[in-house]
């Protein structure tokens, strides 16, 4: 019997939108690359707002360094002649997504961190807000199939 070559697997491309690629995209990007493991993870934003101090130690609980994740537009990512899946984690990502060639796209709307966090009462506790949201993406992304 004759040996078939094998075709090298292709890589699935994932994307995560949001609007300053400061929060919800990176624990998105952050937990889909721990999921699957054989995809390349990608998030950005609209515009480029720098990561989110209290996303980044809410994300330390969960064992997530961060390190190598950075704040960054569409214009900064590789090019792609389409993406597998995109999904926008919220609503402005969404109306001002720039048309982007996806073979699935996904809506999901999770509440902004920091902008709760400036409706708090004195002395709340703001990380509660990011925690929430966190489990939320996480639920979010274990249910995804790429």
């Amino acid at each position: 019997m004759k040996n078939e070559e094998r075709k090298p697997a292709v890589r699935r491309t994932l994307l995560f939108l949001c609007t300053g690629n400061s929060c919800r995209s990176q624990m998105a990007e952050a937990f889909a690359r721990r999921r699957f493991p054989d995809a390349d993870v990608f998030s950005a934003g609209i515009e480029a707002h720098g990561l989110n101090p209290r996303m980044l130690a809410v994300m330390r609980e969960r064992g997530f360094s961060m390190d190598g994740h950075r704040s960054k537009t569409l214009a900064e990512l590789p090019a792609r002649t389409r993406w597998d899946l995109l999904v926008t984690v919220c609503g402005n990502a969404e109306k001002s997504c720039p048309t982007l060639p996806a073979e699935r796209r996904a809506h999901a709307p999770f509440d902004d961190p920091p902008a709760l966090a400036k409706t708090l009462p004195p002395g709340a506790d703001a990380l509660a807000v990011y925690r929430r949201v966190r489990d939320e993406i996480e639920a979010f992304v274990e249910r995804l199939e790429p």
